[in-house]
Parts: structure tokens; sequence; C-alpha cells
């Protein structure tokens, strides 16, 4: 099936688990949520060039690796953020996303460019969206992986068998998850307030 199109094993959440998961992996038996990492493929494009992590090419990484694969992974996502173009949000643990420099321990990385700067890191996300995929972009390639809730998932580029310093990286949810709009937000909030106000009235009569 060719080198590109296979799955590479990050790691384990228990190393106790080792053997087993290998045994069974083979067989097709252990669910994704086994792995802390499930890498997909890497893409740099037919020209060589430099190709970003747009929609169309994470799509394409998609549909390669399901066409070798089962079960299929979604193809149908939406952008949710990027760590350059939306630093503030992604940088601020409150919104679900921290970034370290080690699989285990390590120091928590709190800033857009302290992430790239270093060609390996580690991320976890807790935040209400359905992440779905994460791209790494390094140089003229990026790698595509499938997020994995609960345990930290690697980011990284390999290639010609090293690790380039991260670029930026993609974010990409399940469009049927959509981000509420500050405007949308401060709608809701009014009409809580109004019907908090009509509430209150009617208890004063």
């Amino acid at each position: 099936m060719g080198q590109n199109m296979k799955m590479e094993i990050v790691s384990f959440k228990r190393l106790g688990a080792f053997s087993i998961a290998v045994v069974f992996g083979l067989l097709g038996l252990v669910p994704s949520s086994a792995f802390a990492t499930l890498y997909i493929n890497n893409y740099v494009g037919n020209s060589g060039y430099r190709e970003n992590d747009n929609q169309d090419n994470v799509v394409k990484v998609i549909e390669r690796y399901n066409k070798y694969k089962n079960p299929d992974l979604p193809t149908d996502i939406m952008l949710f953020k990027k760590t350059d173009d939306h630093a503030d949000f992604v940088f601020d643990p409150a919104n679900g996303f921290k970034f370290w420099d080690r699989k285990e321990g390590g120091n928590q990385i709190t800033s857009a460019s302290e992430l790239h700067s270093v060609h390996k890191a580690w991320f976890t996300y807790d935040g209400p969206m359905d992440l779905l995929y994460y791209s790494v972009k390094a140089g003229k390639k990026f790698s595509l992986f499938k997020f994995v809730d609960g345990v930290r998932n690697l980011l990284a580029v390999k290639w010609n068998y090293k690790c380039k310093d991260i670029s930026h990286v993609s974010f990409w949810k399940d469009p049927g998850n959509p981000v509420p709009e500050p405007a949308s937000l401060l709608v809701w909030g009014l009409i809580g307030l109004v019907a908090v106000g009509m509430g209150r009235r009617f208890r004063r009569r």
C-alpha cells in the first residue's frame, strides 16, 4: 500500500498495553482511541512546491487514506481555528486548548511564537467543538492527524526523516457543530435578560 499510507503509532496510554495492541492492531481490532495519535498522511503536492493545508488539500489527504483503509474517515469538515490567525483564542486555556513541549510532563507552551519555534509539540483539547483532525504545516508540506480526545496529540511534520519547525497548526471540526458568533451570543444574552426581567415583574404583581 506504500509507505505514505501507513498508520504511525506514536504512543500508548499504558506501556503495558504495547504487546496486546500490536497483536490486535494487526487484526484491526484496536480502536483509534487506544493510540495517542493517529497519523493519516503527509501532503506535499504533485509539483513539489509549497502547499498549504487548506480545506481542499486536507480532504484530498483523507480521501487518499480512505481509498486504502477501513473504516472510512469523515471528509465533511470545516476549519475551526489556526494557531497563527487565531492565536489569542487558541492559546487561552479557557477555550479548551493546552500545549506542551513533552509527551508527558514538560513545560506548557503559551504562545504562537513558542509553538512555531519548535519542531515537535503536543496538545489536548477539551472544549465544546467536535474536533476531528488537525494539520501541522512546516516548510513545503503538512502532516494530517486524527484528533484523539483525552490524550496528548503529537504536533510534528516528518520530512526526509527529520521534523521541521512548525509553521502553524490548523484544527478541523465537524461542520454540524457551529461556533457561536459574538452577535448571536449577544442577542441570546439580551433575550435572557428580558425574560428574567419579565419574570420578576410578574412575580411582583
